[in-house]
């Protein structure tokens, strides 16, 4: 008798993984239209400088340092659609509340600070929540199926997301754009609170406190020279790229007066050179190995940058940081902090190239217990 092996159900059979799926998809969209009318709010409406929008930015992003060891510690004990929800529907107000004092023509810098940093903040829970969520909705054997779909829209959304984005901005000003995102943040909400999907967290015997358990993993990263290899050199990347977003916008719409919709389309096209980096990735690591790919890929990426310096000088502000290459800029000008960034980005080589990492053929299995 000849036996016959059923295909396992794909994830487009999951109803559970299909709320989450189309949840994010229509969140991931929605942030686009936020990112574009927060530009030009803050840049056109709002009159900020260099400085005040590199605040802006880096008030989004600081609570990942501030609390994101805590966050990882505290959602391993309690279970993630709860804190998913609560993000979304937390994250949907506060966008709300911008859409809210813009439209009534009432919003100021020192009230966008505020609500970044409150965006900031659920974020951090959200995305802990998030990385460790689809592992418990799916079966193991689907963890990559699933991945894959959540990235494929995250992608679209990044590279015909700003299009959109620009073109509902130029049409419709900032208020509208924005309470738009608001929604969008409900809607996915809504279709989590709809999984119907038991999770298991340690029981409180089986649990070690917070601050041994942060121990433990700063421990495991700083005792690994492979793993403090490649955060010093991703933390140093990021410090010297971080205006990419928060101080291009400046120039790109005082200095060359680019309307919302061609701003989307360059990020669009940012978009696009993501993917064409994932695709290369893979074939690059087989041929020279993981760690030599890691190394061609942050030295290539930093040497890109001295081409900058050959352009006109407001191009600067695409590569200075929001976490203070803004005031720089105000101090010394716009071409001698360009030169300072660029030059710094070098400085993420060194990490992985004088480390064990170069020498890395393939990924490590996961260290045993």
């Amino acid at each position: 008798m000849r036996a016959h092996r059923l295909a396992a159900p794909t994830l487009w059979h999951h109803p559970n993984f299909l709320k989450l799926w189309i949840g994010q998809s229509v969140s991931q969209f929605g942030n686009q239209f936020t990112g574009i009318a927060l530009q030009f709010l803050a840049v056109k409406a709002l009159l900020a400088s260099p400085a005040q929008v590199g605040l802006l930015a880096a008030l989004g992003t600081f609570p990942f340092l501030l609390i994101g060891l805590f966050v990882g510690v505290w959602v391993d004990r309690h279970p993630r659609r709860p804190i998913l929800i609560a993000g979304d529907v937390g994250r949907g107000l506060v966008v709300a509340a911008i859409a809210s004092l813009t439209f009534f023509g009432v919003v100021r810098l020192e009230y966008l600070y505020v609500l970044a940093f409150a965006t900031g903040v659920l974020t951090v829970f959200f995305d802990v929540s998030y990385q460790a969520y689809l592992p418990a909705l799916v079966p193991r054997g689907q963890i990559m199926e699933g991945n894959s779909k959540l990235e494929a829209t995250n992608t679209t959304a990044q590279v015909a997301g700003p299009v959109l984005a620009g073109l509902f901005v130029e049409a419709a000003g900032y208020a509208l754009p924005m309470a738009t995102d608001g929604l969008t943040f409900f809607f996915s909400a809504g279709l989590m609170a709809r999984i119907r999907k038991e999770e298991t967290t340690p029981a409180p015997s089986e649990r070690k406190s917070v601050a041994a358990e942060i121990r433990e993993g700063l421990r495991l990263v700083f005792g690994d020279r492979r793993l403090w290899s490649i955060a010093g050199c991703t933390g140093t990347a990021n410090f010297f790229s971080g205006a990419l977003f928060a101080l291009f916008s400046i120039y790109a719409i005082r200095s060359l007066g680019l309307n919302a919709f061609w701003i989307g389309v360059i990020g669009g096209v940012g978009g696009i050179g993501g993917i064409l980096g994932a695709f290369t990735a893979n074939r690059l690591a087989n041929r020279i190995g993981v760690g030599r790919a890691i190394v061609v890929a942050i030295l290539v990426g930093a040497a890109s940058s001295f081409g900058i310096l050959l352009a006109t000088p407001g191009l600067a502000f695409a590569f200075l940081t929001a976490m203070g290459f803004g005031g720089v800029c105000e101090v010394i000008g716009v071409y001698p902090a360009l030169v300072i960034a660029v030059v710094g980005g070098l400085l993420a080589v060194p990490w992985v190239f004088f480390s064990p990492v170069r020498d890395l053929k393939t990924i490590p299995p996961p260290a045993e217990d």
